[in-house]
């Protein structure tokens, strides 16, 4: 999942940097917003509570409510919500908060974040880092919106010091997009459970019930409808449970009408952690089918609450599956997800392969593992060897 010759510490070694002489104390991300808190949002409020035990550490939301505020007490919000082409707004709002910035690195969290930063604000006090989760060559290729963020980040992200991928996928993307761009890998963090407390079985009920589950956004980016279109070539003991709220929802519930499968399917809407985690025990299988996915983190909750996945291919899932996620990848078609589905229903996870892969998520993914990393970049971008 981590390339060895594109961690932080590589990038310490390469230009001589002693990390003992050097000095970071206060760190400053900037977000987008933080409610309603999906992926990105989720993982940025949680890199906020770790980085906040070694560093102080400031969170800005260019745009935000009360919303917001109640997600993260401490926040600056520098305005009303932006959407759509009220975007525009963030240029002055970022640049006019630029000049009252007190801090030793800025984070700047996803592309909407970085490119009106880098377009109007000029690094000079502090050290700034581009914190990138979308930008995967596969998705800019599948949205015309995505394309024209890509040729922004193109441009401008190399006014940056790093960027920050927290995939090894996304970071050779990265790379290639932003040539000049030192671009270095850092996974989210997610705590996996010891081996004691690891599943190693799933509840059985309703009888001879297959219970599937889905998780994501409802969006074409995570084609809830290959599932869909699977369990309409399945018996009707197989059941689906879609977790996510989106765009695409009607769209969704129309064709699970139309393929007649209204009884066997249940959209759940958005779910907090605890009720998520509720629906992950009481499913049998994990079905993803994605086109891309730029770190996994539905991967890795689905491990910790021992429940196998089954995924489409992508870069990620190749990655993931199965060195750090019990489960299979198949072919991104309804037929291909199907029959994966028969063949994986009944299967039983070796003892052996779910303490290995937990292994790996523990030694990657902890909080101490992604702390470390970061308080290496941090250093490397605020030593006295670099001048800002």
């Amino acid at each position: 999942m981590v390339d060895e010759e594109n961690t932080v510490g590589a990038m310490t070694q390469e230009r001589g940097i002693d990390l003992q002489q050097t000095e970071c104390r206060k760190v400053a991300i900037v977000v987008s917003h933080l409610a309603p808190a999906f992926g990105m949002e989720r993982v940025a409020l949680q890199t906020a509570e770790l980085l906040g035990a070694n560093y102080e550490v400031e969170v800005v939301c260019i745009g935000g409510s009360q919303s917001d505020r109640e997600l993260y007490p401490e926040a600056r919000i520098l305005g009303g919500p932006l959407r759509g082409w009220r975007r525009v707004t963030s240029l002055w709002r970022l640049f006019k908060f630029s000049g009252q910035l007190e801090t030793d690195v800025v984070l700047l969290t996803g592309v909407w974040v970085a490119l009106p930063w880098l377009m109007v604000v000029r690094r000079n006090r502090f050290a700034v880092l581009v914190w990138e989760h979308s930008l995967l060559s596969k998705r800019v290729a599948s949205s015309l919106q995505m394309r024209v963020l890509a040729c922004g980040a193109r441009l401008f992200y190399r006014r940056s010091d790093a960027v920050v991928a927290v995939s090894e996928p996304l970071r050779r993307d990265i790379a290639a997009l932003a040539r000049s761009s030192q671009v270095v890998t850092i996974p989210n963090f997610v705590e996996t459970p010891l081996d004691a407390d690891l599943p190693l079985s799933r509840p059985r009920v309703r009888g001879d019930s297959i219970r599937l589950i889905t998780v994501g956004s409802l969006t074409a980016i995570k084609s809830q409808e290959i599932v869909i279109r699977a369990l309409s070539l399945l018996e009707d003991k197989y059941t689906l449970t879609i977790v996510g709220a989106g765009p695409r929802e009607d769209n969704l519930r129309e064709l699970s009408q139309s393929l007649g499968l209204g009884p066997r399917i249940r959209f759940a809407g958005f779910l907090g952690p605890d009720e998520l985690k509720h629906e992950m025990i009481s499913a049998d299988l994990m079905v993803h089918c994605a086109v891309v996915e730029t770190f996994g983190l539905v991967y890795v909750e689905a491990a910790n609450h021992g429940l196998p996945v089954i995924s489409t291919s992508n870069d990620v899932a190749e990655e993931m599956i199965p060195a750090f996620v019990p489960g299979w990848t198949c072919a991104a078609s309804p037929s291909g997800v199907a029959e994966e589905i028969k063949a994986r229903a009944s299967a039983k996870i070796e003892k052996a392969l779910i303490y290995k892969s937990a292994q790996r998520r523990r030694a990657t993914f902890s909080s101490n593992s992604v702390a470390n990393k970061w308080a290496e970049v941090f250093s490397a971008l605020t030593s006295p060897a670099r001048s800002l």
